[in-house]
């Protein structure tokens, strides 16, 4: 039966992806004879569990009270803000004034591009400051269009075209900004690392929502948690084989799976963790796993950068458990009271 309380796989689902995407950036076999290189070099694809994930805690969130009043739309995009900057302020402000000292200097306009989330628009940018936070881009990109998304749904019922003008947008800043700017520079840039190319995944977690929310979804004992774990798995392990066989990959052919068939299969897996008791939801509802859940977002946040560079002296397995200590820490003193704090200042303004 589908709950909209609190899902605690789903938070526990959080932290798990983000240890995927840690063992992209830190592969702990450097040996590049090994298959396992080669797939946990493919750990990128966790995004794509971020990115669909996010699109059905949002609409789960916020689709039944979204409207046009702009009391509505200022509500939404202060609790968005509490939730995400202040810690993305913080550390990529942190970065920054350590590179200010280890430099000698910093580029202001650089500095400047990462704290307002511009530089996920620029191929040239995209990998400045904390290089990993190109995907908050992506993920404000949707934040900033849920709320006229749902409105177009509740009015129209306009998802698919509401999908392919995400798209035509996307096309029109490719084609209208002029490459020397440095932004929205190719057709590939456009597909892979922006919103308007990785829309889907955001739908395919909305769409989820109105389907479960519809009582659509079959109920099939595990079933659906099982298809969308295989499914992931199959296309990691796929991807990772052509990796390390030297395979050479059609570009069509690898943009429908990882852009299409890989957030559907990651959509099955999350509605299997919502409607389905099984093995998987308990182990991801443990309470350990809810306290490394909720302080995922800092761990994605620091698990490459600056303390990478500092912690440079330990090995894979220690690093793995100090920046998981430290992010819990930075969440429990830091990030969990800030949000509480600027939450209940917009929600006491809004009463």
């Amino acid at each position: 039966m589908y709950s909209q309380g609190h899902i605690p796989s789903l938070t526990g689902l959080r932290i798990v992806t983000a240890w995927i995407i840690f063992f992209h950036h830190i592969n702990p076999v450097p040996d590049r004879t090994s298959f396992w290189h080669y797939l946990l070099r493919e750990g990128h694809i966790g995004l794509t569990i971020f990115f669909v994930l996010s699109g059905f805690i949002i609409a789960k969130r916020y689709y039944e009270d979204a409207q046009s009043s702009l009391s509505f739309l200022q509500k939404y995009f202060f609790l968005r803000f509490a939730r995400i900057y202040p810690a993305f302020w913080f550390v990529t402000t942190a970065t920054f004034v350590m590179l200010y000292f280890l430099k000698g200097g910093i580029s202001w306009k650089v500095y400047l591009l990462n704290i307002t989330f511009l530089k996920g628009f620029s191929d040239f940018y995209k990998f400045t400051g904390i290089s990993q936070t190109w995907t908050l881009t992506v993920e404000e990109c949707f934040y900033a269009t849920a709320p006229f998304l749902f409105l177009l749904y509740k009015t129209h019922h306009y998802f698919w075209r509401s999908l392919l003008g995400v798209y035509g947008f996307g096309l029109l800043l490719y084609r209208w900004i002029p490459p020397q700017l440095r932004f929205f520079e190719t057709l590939h840039f456009m597909t892979h690392y922006t919103f308007f190319g990785r829309c889907f995944d955001f739908f395919a977690g909305f769409g989820l929502y109105l389907l479960l929310q519809r009582s659509q979804m079959p109920v099939l004992k595990g079933g659906l948690t099982a298809l969308g774990v295989a499914g992931f798995g199959v296309v990691w392990l796929w991807l990772g084989y052509c990796q390390y066989g030297h395979i050479e990959l059609n570009q069509v052919v690898l943009f429908v799976l990882q852009n299409y068939v890989l957030p559907i299969f990651i959509a099955f897996l999350i509605a299997g963790l919502v409607i389905e008791k099984t093995f998987f939801s308990q182990l991801l509802g443990l309470p350990f796993m809810q306290w490394l859940g909720n302080a995922s977002y800092i761990f994605y946040l620091i698990h490459i950068g600056l303390l990478t560079k500092l912690l440079d002296w330990v090995d894979w397995k220690a690093y793995f458990v100090l920046i998981n200590v430290i992010s819990l820490l930075a969440h429990w003193f830091f990030e969990k009271p800030v949000h509480q704090y600027l939450k209940n200042k917009v929600l006491h303004h809004f009463r």
